[in-house]
């Protein structure tokens, strides 16, 4: 007797690492208290110098935990949202400005007003006044991200908890590394712009120029480019040499700082380098598609390795969303033409309120979440592990004549060559997430080498860090390699996923640059944003080089000279090498 057979269904890799979704474990409470502010509050630090600070805290009987934000924002612009939020739910909101910010004594320098030392102090400060019971935690990220992770590793014994959003491990890495032309002048303008009502009147006229002829510059600039696909291009970014620039001479020096060489200042304020001072629980949340990511990833994989107890290691978390930079990107809404379901959205403030319930009220059970949880693009699926990286397989893929494949090069010599010349750089893309992530790069493809695969087979689930390793040469004694990594749809849209960038001087350390020799092939290990994505089948994968993408970065001269400091460049002949001797590749970190 015949019968039909019966197939199982094959799993896919990531369905055994499902999870419940962050939010749907976060149930949004009614408020339980009306609020009270104060303003006008003063925060002695150890030296004498006060900060200014806004309170907002539950009214009724005391006293209450209380959660620290220092950062260089107005007050109550800056932290007014979380306040009138944290205190109508029993948790106080203490927000107080950096030094010579928004009222606060000091000086706002190369430390961005955040000596070592003020989050002790202010944490210590918080805890013995009337209104806090002795507990404190820190709220918010971006720049008081980076406090809050500098006030973890200072210490200070009543300092409970942190949850940290998108918190820069090191504020002082300068652009020679990171290079990001239109993040840094926009910061600037906008710090400025925050710090105008702190200042003395003398200060105060500089200060306005700076703010009133960045924006002026930015709006033409942004007329101009009005239905294009580029960034616009403004007169502030086309300036020569970046430092000193003189718009932000004299109100905005660090901006010029951040141009400079690299110095011991980079080490000793890189808060990992300090992971085994950290005595308390963090959640470290970011987003796929903030430039920051890689950020979150190091301060979470540093701390949950050496903090300083197991217990403190063990209460580390990270969560990862499909979410750009600020606040209020954990909406799920689509980056550029990558789209999420509806397990994309989390509530920030229920869920940041669930955590230090938890932690500062002792309500609430936080042991069946994941240690790291990470939303998988595609699929609409949040995966749980128990550290990061997960559990993958690093795959590589080659560059060989136009195409990306998985078998490695068996010929002889084979290699791309193009010119860079840094007075038509390639055009930056407007929109997306770091790096241009979501948008379609078709646009700058035809000036880029291109390297693509056939179309996938089965579909492929990329989970991990990623990282392109190049065998190049240059003509010139300095330039820039830039990858990204791109889908590729049956409608043919380039979709960038990844990207990572290297000054090449850099290639063996940020802190010791050495000059190429001109025309002499070497190896090039080029880190990139991380992956959580299903590619489908029938679509293709793609890497793509070139050495400028302005303004979203500054322009290599290629001549070698001091960062920042040279007004004229040359042209690069840039090689990159694929075969046998030299197979150059990305690895793709392909889950199970």
């Amino acid at each position: 007797m015949l019968t039909n057979p019966t197939f199982e269904r094959k799993k896919s890799p990531w369905e055994s690492y499902v999870v419940t979704p962050p939010g749907d474990r976060t149930t949004a409470q009614p408020p339980t208290h009306e609020v009270i502010i104060e303003r006008g509050l003063r925060i002695p630090m150890s030296d004498g110098i006060e900060l200014a600070a806004m309170l907002w805290r539950p009214e009724g009987e005391g006293p209450f935990p209380v959660l620290v934000e220092r950062s260089p924002m107005r007050l109550e612009d800056r932290s007014g949202p979380a306040g009138l939020y944290h205190a109508a739910r029993g948790i106080a909101v203490l927000s107080a400005g950096l030094r010579g910010c928004v009222g606060s004594d000091g000086e706002f320098g190369l430390d961005l007003g955040s000596p070592s030392g003020d989050g002790y102090d202010t944490v210590e400060w918080t805890a013995v006044q009337s209104w806090c019971d002795g507990r404190v935690g820190t709220i918010c990220g971006s720049i008081s991200g980076y406090t809050a992770y500098q006030t973890a590793v200072e210490a200070p014994p009543h300092l409970i908890s942190l949850l940290v959003r998108e918190g820069p491990i090191d504020v002082t890495t300068t652009g020679s590394v990171n290079r990001s032309l239109l993040g840094f002048q926009m910061v600037a303008a906008t710090w400025t712009e925050h710090r105008l009502d702190a200042l003395a009147p003398e200060e105060r006229a500089p200060a306005q120029k700076l703010v009133d002829t960045w924006r002026r510059a930015w709006q033409t600039a942004q007329a101009a480019a009005s239905g294009s696909p580029f960034l616009p291009v403004s007169e502030t970014f086309r300036q020569l040499p970046l430092s000193p620039h003189p718009l932000f001479v004299g109100t905005a020096d660090y901006y010029n700082a951040w141009f400079g060489p690299l110095d011991a200042r980079a080490a000793s304020a890189d808060v990992t380098q300090r992971a085994e001072q950290v005595g308390v629980p963090i959640c470290h949340l970011g987003g796929w598609f903030d430039g920051l990511v890689t950020s979150t990833l190091s301060a979470f994989s540093a701390m949950a390795s050496r903090a300083a107890s197991a217990d403190v290691r063990v209460g580390q978390r990270l969560i990862i969303g499909p979410w750009v930079h600020g606040p209020q990107a954990t909406h799920g809404k689509p980056v550029g033409l990558l789209e999420f379901g509806p397990n994309a959205e989390l509530d920030f403030f229920a869920f940041r309120q669930r955590w230090y319930d938890a932690h500062l009220h002792g309500q609430g059970d936080l042991s069946d979440d994941p240690v790291v949880w990470i939303y998988l693009i595609g699929p609409d699926r949040w995966l749980g592990f128990e550290s990061w990286p997960p559990p993958i397989t690093s795959t590589k893929w080659y560059l060989d004549s136009g195409a990306l494949t998985d078998a490695p090069p068996n010929h002889g010599q084979e290699l791309d060559i193009y010119a860079y010349d840094p007075t038509d750089p390639v055009p930056s893309l407007a929109g997306g997430g770091a790096m241009g992530i979501g948008l379609d790069q078709r646009p700058v493809e035809d000036r880029l080498l291109t390297y693509t695969s056939p179309p996938l087979d089965a579909p492929l689930t990329l989970v991990g860090p990623v990282k392109t390793v190049l065998h190049a040469a240059s003509s010139a004694p300095d330039t820039d390699w830039i990858v990204r990594l791109t889908m590729v749809r049956p409608d043919g849209a380039s979709v960038i996923l990844s990207g990572g960038t290297m000054r090449a001087r850099y290639r063996h350390s940020p802190s010791a640059p050495v000059l190429l020799e001109p025309d002499k092939p070497e190896r090039f290990e080029i880190e990139m944003l991380p992956l959580s994505i299903v590619v489908p089948a029938g679509h293709r994968l793609r890497l793509t080089v070139t050495s400028s993408d302005f303004p979203a970065f500054d322009r290599n001269l290629n001549t070698g000279g001091p960062i920042g400091q040279e007004s004229e460049g040359q042209v690069a002949v840039n090689r990159i090498y694929h075969d046998v001797q030299r197979p150059s590749h990305v690895i793709l970190p392909v889950l199970g």
